[in-house]
């Protein structure tokens, strides 16, 4: 009889056996070829150290200048600093005053440099990507040029970083100039510059194709900060943030077609406040097609608070900004509009224009055509509300216009057409079609019969009432 089979169940390894199996082959997939490779993937190279600049470090003159730029052992000059970075790396400017250090004419003496480029020699050259930041920010950070006569901008900043918001620099004193250089404080052709601050330059600042934010340009004797013109293709210049006090010229100058300027102010500039002007600050035609101005501020500018100057310009937008106060006036004339446009279908679209010393808004006389008005608030400006002088068509809209010293609206020509859904100061708004001015000033007592009405609309008759009315309150709209 043959012997019957049987199944027989497997022995099961002990634990001891199964645990010490598991990291063998572990183990071994750890030492693979394919997991040592994975694992060199994942690895980020570790950044290499910053370099630290002082000016109280021990001054070389080795020829090259021997490496410096560890903490125990720091650049003197920051354009040391610079040379002693990697592509790329962080230099760390400790608190002190560079570059004129000695207070006399030029960069020749003890721990000083110049840095030069295709501009000229100025102080500072950053370039290769190269990051530059002070350690205290720029109360007590300064790059002083006072006396020195340079052919460059104080600063160029070619390919990098110059600053950030809390650990940037004073640049000042770049007046005495070489023929034909400009005077500028800060020339950013390419990266970023934020935190600085311009003073008692010619000019204070100059974006390129470069973006920048809480900078600060004070009494430099031409225009604050300049967002200039750009070479085709590449980036236009982006600023946000900043602030233009007390310059002998505009505080903000807008030359760079598609150039962005967001959420800044211009206060008492010697002419206005956010100019975009027919030439750039260097001579050449300027054209800031699609330039967009966006939450700003202009105030107590000695001429018009946002001033469109280039009758070639295209389609720049001006929106949700205040200009108050700009210009002057007198008991019987004044100078210095809100809004001044000239060129070719701009937008301006729920801005305030209050207290200027001649128009709220004005469309010049040599302006071309398609602008839009709309959703705009015109208030106490010393002449008109809104001036109509190009004799071009275009939009306006939803305005509120009032309390403005002769009239709501000021189309001479009559060749504006209409404006429409409009606050126009009275109870029944204008006479016909945009009249010259036919809507005399009404008092608020006299300005209390009802509430402003869409033209063409007939007034409902209403009961008399013994008591007596407030004013209309002007609508208002949402920014579109």
């Amino acid at each position: 009889m043959p012997f019957p089979f049987t199944r027989r169940t497997p022995k099961q390894p002990s634990p001891a056996a199964a645990c010490a199996l598991s990291l063998l082959l572990l183990g071994a997939s750890l030492l693979s070829p394919e997991t040592a490779e994975a694992g060199k993937k994942k690895r980020r190279p570790s950044a290499p150290p910053p370099v630290y600049v002082s000016n109280d470090a021990t001054l070389t003159y080795f020829s090259p200048p021997r490496q410096c730029g560890a903490i125990t052992f720091p650049c003197r000059t920051i354009q040391d600093g610079i040379e002693a970075a990697p592509d790329g790396g962080t230099v760390l400017v400790g608190p002190g005053v560079y570059a004129n250090t000695d207070f006399v004419s030029g960069l020749g003496g003890r721990g000083e440099r110049n840095a030069c480029s295709h501009r000229g020699c100025g102080a500072v050259l950053v370039e290769r990507g190269v990051k530059v930041l002070s350690t205290e920010g720029p109360s007590r950070t300064i790059v002083d040029l006072t006396g020195v006569r340079v052919s460059a901008p104080a600063v160029v900043v070619a390919d990098g970083t110059f600053g950030t918001p809390g650990r940037g620099f004073t640049v000042l004193g770049t007046t005495a100039v070489a023929q034909g250089a400009l005077g500028v404080g800060i020339h950013c052709e390419k990266g970023y510059a934020g935190g600085n601050l311009a003073i008692g330059n010619r000019i204070g600042m100059v974006l390129e194709a470069c973006a920048g934010s809480a900078n600060l340009a004070i009494d430099n004797t031409q225009a604050g900060i300049v967002l200039a013109a750009v070479v085709a293709g590449e980036t236009p210049p982006a600023l946000s943030g900043s602030y233009a006090l007390a310059n002998g010229g505009s505080g903000f100058s807008v030359e760079a077609a598609g150039a962005q300027l967001h959420g800044s102010q211009a206060i008492a500039n010697g002419t206005s406040g956010f100019e975009l002007p027919a030439r750039t600050f260097d001579g050449r035609a300027a054209a800031a097609d699609g330039a967009l101005l966006h939450r700003n501020l202009s105030m107590l500018n000695v001429g018009d608070g946002f001033a469109l100057r280039d009758a070639g310009s295209l389609g720049v937008t001006f929106s949700a900004s205040t200009a108050s106060a700009n210009g002057s006036a007198t008991s019987t004339s004044g100078s210095g509009e809100g809004f001044a446009l000239e060129g070719e279908g701009s937008r301006v679209v729920g801005n305030v224009a209050v207290a200027n010393g001649h128009y709220g808004i004005d469309v010049g006389a040599s302006g071309a055509a398609d602008h839009e008005i709309v959703q705009n608030q015109l208030i106490g400006n010393f002449t008109y509300g809104i001036g109509w002088l190009n004799g071009k068509p275009g939009i306006v809209d939803r305005n509120a216009s009032y309390g403005n010293r002769i009239c709501q609206i000021h189309n001479p020509g009559r060749t504006l057409g209409a404006a429409t859904r409009g606050y126009w100061g009275g109870p029944d708004g204008p006479v016909g079609d945009v009249p010259t001015c036919q809507v005399p000033e009404l008092d608020p007592v006299a300005a209390s019969a009802g509430q402003a009405l869409t033209w063409g609309q007939k007034k409902s008759k209403k009961k008399k009432s013994k008591k007596k009315s407030r004013p209309p309150a002007p609508p208002t709209w949402p920014v579109r």
